[in-house]
């Protein structure tokens, strides 16, 4: 038999043929070629599974692992059937629609010489291509206590890897959990009494299409889209600016009051971020610094964040823009009349959706503002820069449509959601506002 391969990577899929073709030469293309492929299908689609047997021919360093369909349409048990037979003591998790450099794997496989879970920079790209990247610091305790005691997801699956031998000595079982397979994996391993070791790396080398922005219904994303977005992406992802680090969970540090100090440098030491990449004077270290200062109550001038305002709208981690992260971030030194014309500037340098989030976050502003005629202008501009602002930017329409009391504009809003089980809290907190306005 020959050596076992130093890294075995998964690739779970149930059908999305076009995203998986894609996904399979990026595994294949390592610049670490003593790799091992294990496409784990849980019920595929015939032509998924037709595709994979011709990868399959094709190169002899790809196994194929199926499993039944799952009630939940999850991948769980065919997963957990990967790590079974994966030769390899190195596990990656490669998602269909995520994103590697071709040394990914050899990168991941360096710190987990070290540690029992590794991870780097966790770097989502939004609908707009912009890049949110934050250091997890999960190798420091009071920083995996902080993320048990807030319940938030740290992490994706693009950016961390794991010991086979973890997994089994954890007693981890992917197939006995019917959803939120990542969720589970992070509950566990962030447990003290587990006694993981940690390695963390700073380097750019994976980037998650993290899927809840994707899955919106009013934007339908469906499997060709994706895979032309995927394609589009890793086209551009060598000419994107620097990222904006750590601004949504800065944000919610502070709504927390966990941060122990209000010093920014002390934060920084605090979170670990100089560690992870930050670095002083950079461009994402002054973001960071003008955020910090308006969430702890210093003046900013607003002027001075337009640059920053599309990654603090479109944070890329959930199915709706979050201008009010953007709001929190200007603290008390804007008034909406201000913001709103922010908004406009950041837009008119910008194309696409980071021009048609720039209109929507004017278009929020002036709602706010009272200046209603200008707000249908921004929202309107914003549908012309890109239409899936329709369904990104949902709260502000909706909105808009409760300032000008128009009950159609409004249920239009909601339409894509009436086949699902329930509204989005974003769009339920402001129907619910609008509601106790007008008793």
């Amino acid at each position: 038999m020959t050596a076992a391969p130093r890294v075995s990577i998964i690739l779970p899929i149930i059908d999305r043929v076009e995203t998986f073709n894609l996904a399979v030469p990026m595994a294949l293309s390592q610049t670490l070629e003593n790799i091992e492929l294990l496409i784990a299908m849980a019920g595929p689609s015939a032509p998924l599974r037709e595709a994979a047997r011709r990868w399959a021919a094709q190169d002899a360093r790809i196994r194929l692992i199926e499993t039944p369909r799952e009630p939940t349409a999850t991948t769980g048990a065919a997963r957990h059937a990967a790590i079974e037979a994966a030769r390899g003591e190195y596990i990656l998790i490669l998602q269909d629609d995520d994103d590697w450099s071709a040394h990914h794997a050899a990168y991941m496989a360096g710190l987990l010489d070290r540690a029992e879970v590794a991870m780097n920079s966790v770097r989502a790209v939004t609908l707009g291509f912009g890049v949110h990247a934050w250091h997890t610091g999960l190798d420091q305790p009071h920083i995996r206590a902080l993320g048990r005691k807030l319940g938030r997801k740290t992490w994706y699956e693009a950016h961390y890897g794991f010991r086979r031998s973890l997994y089994r000595r954890l007693g981890l079982r992917w197939d006995r959990v019917s959803g939120g397979l990542s969720g589970y994996f992070s509950e566990q391993v962030l447990n003290e009494a587990a006694s993981v070791s940690w390695a963390l790396g700073a380097e750019a080398t994976s980037w998650s299409l993290n899927s809840p922005p994707r899955r919106n219904p009013a934007i339908a994303m469906d499997t060709p889209a994706r895979a032309a977005e995927c394609a589009a992406w890793r086209v551009l992802r060598e000419t994107r600016p620097p990222c904006a680090a750590w601004v949504e969970r800065l944000s919610i540090l502070v709504e927390q009051n966990v941060l122990p100090t209000h010093d920014y440098d002390q934060t920084i030491a605090w979170l670990g971020l100089r560690r992870g990449g930050l670095v002083a004077g950079s461009e994402a270290d002054t973001e960071l610094r003008l955020v910090h200062a308006a969430l702890t109550g210093t003046p900013v001038r607003p002027d001075d964040l337009t640059p920053s305002l599309g990654h603090m709208i479109e944070n890329g981690q959930g199915q709706f823009l979050r201008p009010e992260v953007a709001d929190t971030a200007f603290g008390s030194a804007a008034s909406a009349t201000d913001r709103a014309a922010c908004g406009r500037a950041y837009a008119q340098g910008q194309q696409g959706m980071q021009r048609a989030v720039g209109f929507a976050y004017a278009a929020w502003s002036a709602t706010r503002a009272g200046q209603l005629d200008k707000a249908e202008a921004d929202w309107v501009a914003a549908r012309a820069a890109d239409p899936r602002i329709v369904g990104a930017g949902a709260p502000v329409a909706l909105a808009l449509a409760f300032a000008l009391g128009d009950a159609a504009a409004a249920q239009a809003v909601l339409a894509p959601w009436s086949a699902t089980k329930e509204i989005p809290w974003p769009l339920k907190r402001i129907r619910n506002r609008w509601a106790r306005r007008t008793r």
